[in-house]
């Protein structure tokens, strides 16, 4: 799967628009709820074919961080 592809359904868990997804997109208490993170973990699974712990996802400030850390995973 391309990042465009799994940025565009991140968009949709975190409830904007995806043209706002850019690097420095911040990741917090209004956007990055326990639902968020459950659903990001499996997205990330779906994609990347890579599990990620909630612990490092939630750390996880920016849209750069995220990806950042499926990189390193």
């Amino acid at each position: 799967m391309s990042r465009e592809a799994f940025l565009e359904e991140l968009a949709d868990v975190l409830e904007v628009e995806q043209d706002d997804l850019i690097g420095s997109f911040e990741l917090n208490e209004n956007n990055w709820t326990s639902l968020a993170l459950i659903s990001t973990i499996a997205l990330i699974d779906e994609h990347y074919d890579k599990i990620v712990s909630g612990e490092k996802l939630a750390d996880c400030k920016t849209i750069q961080a995220l990806l950042s850390l499926i990189e390193l995973a």
